[in-house]
């Protein structure tokens, strides 16, 4: 948790502008609570009627940890009771619960006896860009997608490809990032922000956060005529349908190129894109290609969880929550499918993309061994459960014609 001091202005930059947070929480108190009964009794003496009144709508999420409170509905439910007893005691009457769009959401976040009580800004987690207006099975997460590309260093200084993109959360993120453009601009046309409905939201105020953000963005435009190629591409059709859809929605489509092939197959040059990018131009890849598993639905059948020991040095690449990962025929095993996918993207990126580095999401060192490449550095990253890894490999520089390995030229002597 990352904790800062600001105005109501700076907490709504805060919700437009972050592209690695989920939540912008305001804390409101702090007290020591040793048992459930300390709980209700907290939440039925705070001055709930500075944020609430009788008609109100309300819900409270709660995070426990420590062996006091080990349930977090639980721990919910009594300090709802404690609110709610506390209006109906003064009132007869007491606002009500709604799950999907209250007026006042409270975040409850107990460390052993410590209860913080805070004011969720955001609402809905603030990977919920609003440019996503359908997706398939499984989207990366927005917020993930930008963290990664964070972690990888690029900063819109060198094209950028994704050859597995899927519904091409990394593309949009990306020319997001170079552009300039506040991730939360399309969400405040769309799904909106949790503070807009606190008695004390400043309309104007927001509304002069979301000009300045259109202005930074334009600027950014204006000073840089030539963006970065940001260029896609998948097998699936229906995934490039969505990548171009997203793209659109997050006005960026004038950004990116996204095209449908087999990685192993994808030339670079030979696209309608080719033309932007210069011969051998080093490159920045990040992908997430598919791995057998979803983020969040447990492990495949006769399959464990990957532990730190995998991650030998040995570690090929591979892995993608961005699709429907179901691969394989009548011919072939999944497991053998998988390997050919990563064996056809380690061919992709020796041959479209010397002298680069490919940053690839992974969560499956035995299948990601095929992509025939060492990694040079291993970023250990805790997704949705499962214990992946950001991989980056080096890609040599195209050899120079004539050449030969030594242990070739010492035959021929």
């Amino acid at each position: 948790m990352v904790s800062f001091v600001g105005d109501l202005g700076f907490l709504y930059k805060a919700n437009l502008c972050l592209r690695t947070a989920l939540k912008i929480l305001k804390p409101i108190h702090t007290a020591r609570v040793q048992d459930e009964d300390a709980l209700y009794k907290l939440f039925y003496e705070f001055p709930w009627e500075d944020y609430l009144d009788v008609d109100s709508k309300f819900v409270i999420d709660s995070v426990v940890h420590g062996t006091r409170f080990t349930h977090s509905q639980y721990a919910s439910q009594k300090a709802k009771d404690g609110l709610v007893d506390q209006f109906r005691d003064k009132y007869k009457e007491r606002p009500s619960v709604d799950l999907n769009r209250p007026d006042l959401r409270i975040n409850l976040h107990i460390q052993q006896d410590l209860c913080t009580l805070s004011l969720d800004s955001s609402g809905a987690s603030l990977h919920h860009r609003g440019y996503r207006t359908a997706t398939n099975i499984a989207p990366l997460n927005e917020v993930l997608a930008a963290g990664l590309i964070q972690l990888s260093g690029w900063k819109g200084d060198s094209d950028f490809l994704d050859p597995m993109c899927g519904s091409g959360t990394f593309l949009i993120e990306g020319a997001l990032m170079a552009a300039n453009v506040a991730p939360g601009l399309i969400r405040s046309e769309t799904i909106g922000y949790a503070f807009e409905r606190w008695p004390d939201h400043n309309p104007r105020t927001f509304e002069e956060c979301l000009e300045n953000a259109r202005r930074i963005g334009a600027e950014t435009r204006t000073a840089a005529p030539t963006p970065p190629v940001i260029i896609g591409n998948d097998i699936h059709p229906g995934a490039v349908t969505l990548a171009g859809q997203g793209s659109e929605t997050a006005r960026v489509a004038g950004m990116i190129d996204v095209f449908r092939n087999d990685c192993e197959m994808f030339n670079i040059t030979a696209s309608s894109a080719g033309a932007k990018i210069a011969p051998n131009a080093p490159k920045l890849v990040v992908t997430n290609p598919p791995w057998g598993k979803r983020i969040g639905a447990g492990e495949p059948a006769g399959r464990r969880r990957a532990g730190p020991g995998d991650y030998d040095d040995e570690y090929g690449d591979e892995d993608s929550f961005d699709r429907d990962t179901t691969v394989g025929s009548n011919d072939i095993s999944a497991e053998e499918a998988l390997e050919q996918v990563w064996n056809s993207l380690g061919v992709f990126l020796k041959r479209e993309c010397p002298d680069s580095s490919a940053f690839v999401l992974s969560g499956n060192p035995e299948v990601s061994r095929a992509i025939r490449m060492r990694a040079s550095r291993k970023h250990v990253v805790g997704i949705g459960g499962v214990d992946c890894r950001l991989l980056r490999y080096d890609i040599l520089p195209p050899k120079p014609p004539g050449y030969a390995p030594r242990q070739r030229l010492e035959e021929r002597d």
